[in-house]
């Protein structure tokens, strides 16, 4: 956890978009998945110079085999121009940081090999969704995650409410609109939308909900429904630069 705590008070070291407040709620997150024996590494399409990547994998310190995602070089399919990812800076970022055991998939989402989704399905206990922001690519990576992550786990949606993007809420929005998927949100904290299987949505809002009064009491927490399913909207208490408990 040491490592953890470093980084996160050194994260704008990388260039990127994301706020260490996440982990007041990703923290209750990985302890309610080591309580309930949730293994399992983590993956995250879209990783750019590793900034969210980094905060996961040393969250999931003790597990191998995390998975970083990323057209990187290919730039041709960044076709939303959100950021060119260089897979030279990641890995070295990465070092710096002490991430071990990951592998790297440079692969256009749109077009990943089947046999790579089949053989990690279930795999993964977090799951970032973070690639090209438009509409037709935040379903398919929300479906992609849905069938790598386990069943237990949990999926991230980055950029949710970002205006700048508004194909990510787009694709969210007509994908339930149309489908009943297993995976509900449960949370929404920091630009993320974090979503979990029906089966475990009351047992996470819960836990986190729980944990954040008991350890983040200066947080804003507000129950709001979204598709129907109860959920947690956080504005964490920046002032303080308390990221775990």
């Amino acid at each position: 956890m040491n490592d953890l705590s470093n980084y996160l008070n050194s994260m704008d070291n990388i260039e990127g978009w994301c706020q260490p407040e996440l982990w007041n709620c990703i923290e209750p997150i990985d302890l309610f998945q080591k309580e309930n024996k949730i293994e399992g590494p983590i993956a995250e399409i879209g990783v750019y110079q590793g900034k969210f990547f980094i905060g996961l994998a040393l969250t999931k310190a003790d597990e191998i085999g995390h998975c970083a995602i990323d057209v990187f070089n290919m730039q041709e399919f960044n076709l939303d121009k959100a950021g060119q990812g260089n897979l030279q800076v990641f890995e070295k970022n990465l070092a710096q940081n002490k991430v071990h055991g990951y592998e790297i998939v440079v692969a256009d989402s749109l077009r990943i090999a089947e046999e790579i989704v089949e053989s990690r399905r279930n795999k993964y206990s977090m799951f970032s969704v973070d690639g090209c922001h438009m509409i037709e690519h935040t379903i398919n990576d929300f479906k992609l995650a849905m069938k790598m992550v386990k069943k237990e786990g949990v999926i991230f949606i980055d950029d949710y409410y970002n205006p700048n993007w508004p194909g990510v809420q787009e694709g969210i929005v007509k994908f339930y609109l149309n489908h009943s998927p297993a995976f509900v949100p449960f949370l929404f904290n920091c630009n993320k939308l974090f979503l979990c299987s029906l089966s475990f949505h009351k047992q996470y809002l819960e836990y986190v909900f729980s944990f954040l009064t008991e350890h983040h009491p200066s947080s804003r927490i507000k129950r709001v429904p979204r598709f129907g399913y109860e959920t947690l909207t956080v504005l964490p208490d920046r002032a303080s630069k308390k990221y775990l408990r």
